[in-house]
């Protein structure tokens, strides 16, 4: 239960944030990363491996591992945009 209030508490996160937001300067925070990750178009977001990167990286927001999330989000960009 904690666990998924965690991850929903990452989606609001995720959700508030705007395309106009992504400046993809690297704050090594993992944030700069979800807001490229909010830039990219639905399709690329719906690829199969990039999603659960993506939510790899949920996982490790949700646990307070900054890097472990930066790096997860930054591959599923790569995969996504590939």
């Amino acid at each position: 239960m904690k666990k998924l209030l965690l991850i929903m508490m990452f989606g609001v996160l995720v959700a508030c944030s705007t395309t106009a937001e992504a400046d993809h300067s690297d704050n090594g925070k993992c944030l700069d990363e979800i807001k490229h990750w909010n830039g990219l178009s639905d399709a690329q977001k719906e690829q199969a491996d990039a999603k659960a990167k993506m939510n790899d990286g949920a996982n490790h927001w949700a646990q307070g591992d900054k890097a472990d999330c930066e790096a997860d989000v930054k591959q599923a960009i790569i995969l996504a945009t590939d």
